[in-house]
């Protein structure tokens, strides 16, 4: 450190080091300086004022200490820096629901009505005022007061006069009157009694003569005896005067009933049974034949529903359903009983005869064409080249026709051949395959009513005989005429 002259001196750590802990002071080397906080000056001997910064708040009072401070806070206020307001209201100290509101070290109590004073524990007397009406007592209560109302009178002050009718004491219709703690009921007609409560008998005077008198409010009714009506039940009623006997009969009123003369044929109280003739006739008797059925008429009358196949009154002719001509095509019919039968000819079928049989609908020929004849002449078959047979279903020899030459053999095909050399014999001319094919046109017509007949080989072609002298020649040969004719 420097001195008074300007000279530097040495301060040994030794000596300031105890101080440390007490001044919270920190060292700074400096050359041969040390500086401890919270002072100041050339030499530290001024003790640095922390207040200047004015740390307390809410006007308190700064205490500068040695590197430090501390506030000394106004009443209301704490916290290190005089910060916090202190609530008062957290010890509620206001009473009887009243309400706090904190103040500077201080609070404020807002009263509920009826109560006043510091913690709104005193009660106002509300009788000094005499607030009841109408002569009412007045009763103080905590926070308040009731009034005790003269019979009356209600409300909170006794204001209010009260109605005697809003409970609607007057009964059936009655109308309420109110008056000074009372009321007057004036009564509709037929009723009677303080609250209209009684019901004037209308009937006491027997104003029914055929009846029984019922009473009514502020009037009678009479249940008339039966064969009466009217007000007083004094007209006997007349029971024909809605014409209840039908079908022509004649009407006679008696007392509280009728009675109905019916013409011939009906029967029943007012004529509405119609006598029914198929019902009457005796067991052993029966009116429509072959099973008809008796239908009843007006009176005495009758007709006869004829089951199918029958006609007539009653039911007594058998109906030829043939007279139409129903079947067609030439064939016989046949009357049955309600119906008939169609014997179809050959080629045709169906109810009427009116199918033409497609004999080429099961597809018959295995390797041709199908041609449907004429109705009842069957099918033809046209098959396809190296196919014969009823249904082409033979596969033609085309090695019966001997195309190989000498010292080969013949192996069939489809409408084809072919030759091979017989086995071990190779001295022969170098052998070449040869095709015959018979003609494209070759085909085989034949009919269900004519099979087929065996056919035989023959030098120079082949020919499939039918017993209907129809034939096919295979080969270089032409085919034969088919006596039957096609139709397309």
């Amino acid at each position: 450190m420097r001195d008074s002259t300007g000279a530097t001196s040495s301060i040994k750590m030794d000596i300031l080091l105890p101080l440390l802990p007490f001044t919270r002071a920190f060292v700074i080397m400096e050359l041969d300086l040390i500086y401890l906080s919270g002072f100041q000056g050339t030499s530290c001997e001024i003790d640095t004022d922390e207040c200047i910064s004015g740390p307390c708040q809410n006007q308190g009072h700064c205490l500068d200490r040695v590197n430090s401070y501390s506030c000394d806070c106004e009443p209301g206020f704490s916290g290190r820096h005089c910060e916090e307001d202190i609530n008062e209201c957290a010890s509620r100290p206001c009473q009887n629901g009243g309400s706090c509101q904190d103040q500077v070290n201080r609070f404020h109590c807002n009263c509920p009505a009826g109560y006043f004073g510091t913690l709104c524990d005193l009660d106002i007397n509300e009788c000094e005022v005499s607030p009841c009406l109408h002569e009412a007592v007045c009763i103080n209560k905590p926070g308040g007061f009731k009034c005790v109302c003269r019979p009356g009178n209600a409300g909170t002050w006794c204001e209010l006069s009260i109605d005697e009718c809003v409970s609607n004491p007057c009964q059936n219709g009655g109308s309420c009157v109110d008056g000074p703690n009372r009321y007057q009921c004036l009564c509709a007609g037929g009723f009677m009694g303080f609250h209209c409560e009684t019901n004037f008998d209308e009937c006491m005077s027997g104003p029914c003569l055929h009846g029984r008198c019922i009473d009514g409010v502020d009037v009678y009714y009479c249940q008339c005896e039966l064969g009466w009506t009217g007000t007083r039940c004094e007209m006997n009623i007349d029971e024909c005067s809605s014409s209840p006997c039908l079908n022509g009969g004649s009407c006679v009123d008696l007392i509280d009933k009728y009675a109905c003369f019916c013409l011939d044929g009906y029967t029943g109280k007012n004529c509405d049974i119609d006598i029914d003739v198929c019902l009457e006739t005796p067991t052993n008797v029966t009116l429509c034949l072959n099973g008809g059925t008796c239908l009843d008429g007006q009176g005495s009358n009758f007709t006869c529903s004829c089951p199918a196949g029958f006609i007539g009154d009653f039911c007594e002719m058998d109906v030829n359903e043939c007279c139409s001509d129903p079947c067609l095509h030439g064939a016989i019919c046949r009357d049955l009983l309600n119906g008939y039968l169609c014997h179809c000819r050959a080629g045709w079928t169906g109810l009427h005869c009116e199918l033409d049989i497609n004999e080429c609908l099961p597809q018959p020929c295995n390797q041709g064409m199908c041609i449907q004849n004429e109705p009842g002449y069957g099918y033809t078959c046209f098959c396809r080249p190296g196919f014969v047979g009823r249904n082409c279903e033979h596969n033609y020899d085309d090695c019966l026709l001997q195309p190989c030459p000498g010292g080969s053999s013949c192996v069939d095909g489809i409408n084809e051949v072919s030759c091979q050399p017989v086995e071990g014999d190779m001295s022969s001319v170098p052998w070449e395959p040869s095709m015959t094919q018979t003609p494209r046109g070759s085909l085989l017509t034949t009919s269900p009513m004519s099979p087929v007949s065996p056919y035989s080989e023959q030098p120079t072609g082949m020919e499939v005989n039918r017993k209907d002298h129809s034939h096919i020649t295979v080969g270089s040969v032409l085919c034969g005429q088919v006596n039957r004719k096609i139709s397309h």
